[in-house]
């Protein structure tokens, strides 16, 4: 298999040589002064017009060498809600399909769906032309390396991450990368890898995930880093005198891909009770949009469930509230809006106040330690 760098090598190699076996025949005059039998400068012509011809040949083909297309479905349809609902196509079906009709720029900025977008080239490439190919392949598409390795650390099985990377520094050192071609293990990714990353993919559109996990962790680690937070795992805590912030993210337990962010604040004041994992104030609202606005809005649930003074205003609207709905109330009405399917509007005639829902989980002890200390 001649790859693209192959017929580069070759054609110069070639063309060097018939400039080499060249001389002797410009300099026969001479030679034959020195060399009264001929032979040489026939032997030097012949070698000459074979070289040039064997040049033309591999530069031809060097030229004619264009990136490799990527297979083309016959469907090309890129994921849609509606086609979850037909039975008739699975999720690897559209995966290829997506993959096939994919521009780049659309998924730049969504580590999953890059990352499996090029698990799928790599593969492609590797199945079609070996390594060599791949790495025409990815060059010609300027490929960030870098970038590229820790998606596949963090999707791909470590046999196939570990034969990636060294691969990937042969080619760096100017290296054949053809003998990893026999290591390349195809059924562990057609049967096992592919059908995965076409799944997360599936479930990335239908949940219209804007901010993986992955992507969180590698955006707020080092915002959190330099704001002075200590980080355990998931969990990120920075102690500010009276209190201690948590930013803590949460994976499923059923979905790799599935996430909660959990924001918690601790008062470091009041020790009737631990405040746990999440912290004394914990059901505290961040939703998964983009990492810029999960930072704004931690900055404001920081600034407000650190402003003591409305802390103790925010409890004092709450503590009335719960009078005019005391708990059975509550229970009578969400019976109800259940019945009715209206469970939106639980509160709707009485709404609860501005951080009202922080206020249902904590103990009776903190909420007078708050108002006597506050």
């Amino acid at each position: 298999m001649f790859t693209k760098q192959k017929k580069r090598a070759l054609f110069i190699i070639f063309f060097c040589m018939a400039a080499v076996f060249l001389l002797p025949v410009i300099m026969q005059d001479l030679l034959k002064e020195i060399l009264p039998n001929g032979n040489l400068v026939y032997i030097c012509v012949i070698v000459v017009i074979m070289s040039l011809i064997a040049g033309l040949v591999f530069l031809i083909l060097y030229l004619r060498d264009k990136p490799k297309q990527k297979y083309k479905a016959t469907a090309a349809e890129k994921f849609d809600v509606a086609q979850f609902g037909d039975g008739n196509r699975t999720d690897y079906d559209n995966f290829v399909d997506w993959w096939a009709d994919c521009n780049i720029n659309e998924i730049k900025d969504n580590s999953l769906l890059l990352g499996a977008y090029q698990a799928m080239c790599f593969y492609n490439e590797v199945a079609n032309g070996g390594f060599g190919q791949f790495w025409d392949y990815a060059e010609n598409e300027n490929w960030d390396f870098a970038r590229t390795q820790k998606l596949f650390k963090w999707l791909l099985p470590k046999e196939i991450f570990d034969l990636f990377s060294q691969a990937l520094i042969s080619h760096v050192n100017g290296e054949d990368c053809e003998r990893f071609n026999k290591a390349f293990d195809f059924n562990l990714m057609e049967q096992n890898v592919l059908p995965r990353l076409a799944e997360r993919v599936a479930n990335n559109y239908k949940y219209k995930v804007s901010l993986t996990q992955y992507d969180l962790i590698e955006g707020i680690t080092p915002y959190l880093k330099q704001q002075g937070y200590k980080k355990q795992n998931k969990r990120w805590t920075k102690n500010i005198g009276e209190f201690t912030l948590t930013f803590y993210i949460q994976g499923s337990a059923y979905d790799t891909d599935s996430y909660y962010i959990r924001p918690g604040i601790s008062l470091n004041g009041f020790t009737d009770y631990s405040p746990g994992v999440y912290g004394h104030f914990h059901s505290l609202d961040l939703k998964q949009q983009s990492l810029a606005q999960v930072i704004a809005d931690w900055e404001n649930i920081v600034k407000d469930w650190t402003d003591k003074k409305l802390i103790k205003e925010r409890l004092q609207k709450f503590l009335l509230w719960e009078e005019r709905n005391p708990l059975e109330k509550r229970r009578q009405l969400a019976a109800q809006s259940f019945n009715d399917g209206t469970k939106s509007d639980l509160y709707k005639d009485d709404p609860l106040p501005d951080g009202g829902n922080v206020f249902f989980s904590v103990g009776k002890s903190l909420r007078e330690y708050i108002l006597q200390n506050f």
